[in-house]
This record gives structure tokens, sequence and C-alpha cells, in this order.
């Protein structure tokens, strides 16, 4: 019996779940069409077999001692001739070493001028597809298109700039987090860990969330009168000392945190916090910046965070109704 590891049995939990989704709205999840072994035949030669040419002038190019025959001699190349006569000659070039100076690696690279127009055309091709634009009806896209002209920095040495508040409640298209994080650092191709749902820059951070059902890291959304909060599950190997988490417990506040006591040594800061959250694998959307409420751990497999969604007010009613429909769907489970 085959042992899974933990990212494969996470992996196929995330596909299950989603495929739950898109049947609790009604879609038919793509069966995966399983590949057909290739039926492999003999191959009858009814004609006599034809010997090759090559390993006779290999045996004389490196000096065996077996001679070719009289008939292949008289085919033979030019080039074949001098590569007889001539004793082969080998030189190996090794590459130079790669620097490992951090700024000689990150240099500027110009990249091709049709990079927009791909992405435009991928945003085009994406938003006409069944799952999302079924799920994701009424919500408004938005196409992300930048030319970067630098790459290999790394988001944590680069400056974010915050979106305009016009943005919030917006489907972002291409999918994927690399579209986004792009979006976020206009002329820049950053670099980044794909498996990580938080993003440290100079000046901010962002939280990428996937709304999924029966996830044991449930990230769900509540609502409190006028207001949405979230859950987000930090990874377990983060503690609470960690610089990660302490940039969040020391940055913009919700109204409704607790009252703190007046300890002069918490050194607070305005680093905006952002969150970008997709349900099924779809567009992120982005959903303005967060508010600092709670975090807990007991009863939890890593430390779970309460933030409020500081913009829900600028979601339009579609996306709204969504969180509302997948929030009872996660009750009912």
């Amino acid at each position: 019996m085959t042992v899974l590891s933990e990212y494969e049995e996470e992996r196929r939990a995330k596909i299950e779940r989603n495929k739950a989704m898109l049947e609790s709205l009604g879609i038919e999840a793509k069966q995966d069409a399983k590949p057909q072994k290739n039926a492999w035949t003999k191959k009858v030669v009814d004609g006599p077999v034809r010997r090759s040419t090559r390993a006779p002038v290999e045996r004389t190019r490196f000096g065996y001692d077996e001679a070719p025959s009289e008939k292949f001699g008289q085919r033979q190349s030019k080039r074949v001739k001098m590569l007889r006569q001539k004793p082969a000659t080998y030189s190996i070039a090794f590459p130079p070493p790669r620097t490992t100076s951090l700024m000689e690696r990150n240099q500027i690279v110009t990249t091709p001028k049709n990079v927009g127009l791909d992405m435009a055309e991928t945003a085009r091709k994406q938003q006409s597809l069944k799952p999302y634009s079924v799920i994701l009806d009424g919500v408004p896209p938005h196409t992300i298109v930048t030319e970067p002209t630098i790459t290999g920095k790394s988001c944590k040495e680069l400056t974010l700039v915050v979106p305009s508040d016009s943005y919030v409640g917006h489907a972002l298209y291409p999918v994927g987090k690399l579209a986004t994080m792009m979006w976020l650092c206009p002329g820049y191709h950053p670099r980044f860990s794909l498996l990580q749902s938080h993003q440290v820059w100079t000046n901010a951070m962002v939280i990428f969330i996937n709304v999924d059902l029966n996830d044991r890291y449930t990230n769900t959304f509540e609502r409190e009168n006028n207001s949405l909060f979230v859950y987000w599950f930090a990874r377990s190997s983060l503690a609470e000392d960690h610089p990660v988490l302490q940039q969040l417990l020391l940055g913009p506040r919700s109204n409704a945190a607790p009252a703190t006591d007046n300890d002069t040594s918490l050194q607070r800061h305005d680093k905006p916090c952002l969150l970008f959250f997709r349900f099924a694998q779809g567009p992120y959307i982005y959903g303005g910046q967060l508010g600092y409420v709670r975090h807990d751990a007991e009863g939890y497999p890593s430390i779970r965070f309460k933030f409020e969604l500081l913009n829900a007010a600028l979601f339009g009613e579609p996306l709204n109704a969504l969180l509302d429909r997948i929030n009872s769907e996660n009750e009912r489970k």
C-alpha cells in the first residue's frame, strides 16, 4: 500500500472539496479522462535487414582494428575521410561559476513587449470558462495587464503599492498568485513562495486564502451586524513570537478588537494587511484591508486569527450573496 505524503493528502482532499462545492452550486465537475494504454504490436520485417553504415565509421574513427568493408569505403563522404585521417580531439569548457552576490543576480531583464497582450488574452479566455463565470456571476472582473522589466527580486525587498478601493470586490484575471503579486508591484516580476498563504513585503503583508468546504483549516466569513469578519489559520510552524505573526498582532486593529493595556513596550505600526480570497481554484478576489480582532490556538491545529474586512462595505450584492451561501453550507456541515 502506497503511503501518501501530507502534501498529497491535502491535495486530494482539496480536489474532493472543490468537486463538492461545484456540485452544491449545480455545476457538474469535470471528470478526469483516464489515459488509454497504447497498444503495442510487433513490427514484422518482410525484406532484408539494412545494416547501419555508422558503426564502421565509428570503429574507424576511434581506431578499432576492424577495417570498413570495401563497399562502405566507396560510399563515404569527404567529411568522413577527413575524420579518418585526422585524430579526434576533445575540449571541455565549463561555464563560469554563478556569482553569489545577490545584487549581481538581480539584473534588469527586458521582457518581450507582448507580455501585457498575453495577459489580456489569457484573462479574456479564463473569464469565459463555465466554472468561473457561473460561480462568480455578477462579480465584476478586473484584468491585470503589466509588463515587468525587473526580475529576481524577492517580494520581501519590494514596496507594495496598495490598490485603489475601487478594486475591492473585483475578481482578478489572469488566475493565480503570480498575476496578483505582479499587480501589487508594477514593473517587477517578484520572487515568492507559492505554498505560503502569507506574503511579506517591506511595507505590508498579503494573505491569500481558499474558501473550501470540509477543510480542517476552514477559512470562513462571519457577519456581525454590519461588519464582515474572516478566520484565517497561520502555518503550524509559526509560533506567536514569530516576526510574521507579530506583524499581524501589532498592525492595524479593528474596532471590535478588545481594549489593550497601556503597554509601552508594544511597538505598533500602520503597515496594511491585504486579503485575497478565491472559490474552487478560481480567480482571487480583492478583499481590501484587514483589521486585527483576536487570535487563539487552543483546540486548533495552528493559531487561528480573526480579522475584520475594513472595506467590506464596497462588496457588491452578488459577492455578498455568494459568501452567505458558502457560510450556510459550512454551517450545515
